[in-house]
């Protein structure tokens, strides 16, 4: 094995290992919620807005509660409000979307090590 091919192996080793310990650090993993129901419309004369809550995962808490946060954001986003930065105790980031960019916000909420992430797609 030459030289280049055994660092290969040794960087693709590495990587793995990190990921693993970086995705076990809590020893609780990321997990899937419904966003079923998690659509919201605003109607305004004779135009419709709408949010719809996309991608929602959790680590640490109920779906429930996930579900809870991504509810108010979205609610509070359809509205044009800005989204509150903390929802039941999660200190809440969002990161919007480009000018000219399709209407898509990424939600992070966190608290201690518990996390709630998901995509609020649409808006007013």
């Amino acid at each position: 094995m030459s030289d280049r091919a055994a660092f290969g192996v040794a960087a693709t080793a590495l990587i793995a290992v990190l990921a693993v310990v970086s995705g076990s650090a809590s020893g609780v993993a990321i997990r899937a919620c419904s966003v079923h129901g998690l659509r919201f419309e605003r109607h305004v004369a004779s135009a419709t807005y709408s949010v719809v809550v996309r991608a929602l995962r959790r680590r640490e808490r109920t779906c429930r509660r996930a579900r809870e946060i991504a509810g108010v954001a979205a609610r509070a986003d359809l509205r044009g409000a800005a989204v509150p930065h903390r929802i039941r105790g999660f200190v809440v980031t969002l990161a919007r979307p480009c000018g000219g960019c399709a209407p898509r916000t990424l939600v992070t909420a966190r608290r201690a090590s518990a996390r709630v992430a998901f995509r609020l797609d649409g808006g007013a």
